[in-house]
């Protein structure tokens, strides 16, 4: 695993995320599928401004976030910065 700086371990620590498949993972839990499919959609908003596009995944009332910067292979600061935004969307 290959992280770019001490910003992102202090972000995992805090911010209750883990790494796995070498990204930043966090698994949402809804109470119905259309209020996981309309995190997704906002997600996707994001993304789509960034130019920067995570794994998701989703069963029914949950969504499982993974992000990672694939040009360079590791986790970075923009990864951090949008994860950020997922929990503030949550």
């Amino acid at each position: 695993m290959i992280i770019e700086n001490d910003k992102v371990l202090e972000f995992i620590q805090k911010c209750n995320w883990e790494i796995k498949e070498n990204a930043l993972f966090k698994k949402y839990t809804f109470s119905n599928f259309s209020l996981a499919i309309e995190f997704i959609n906002q997600i996707a908003e994001i993304s789509e401004e960034n130019n920067h596009h995570p794994k998701l995944v989703n069963n029914y009332n949950s969504v499982e976030v993974f992000w990672t910067t694939n040009d360079v292979g590791y986790i970075t600061p923009k990864d951090v910065e949008l994860a950020k935004n997922c929990d503030n969307i949550y």
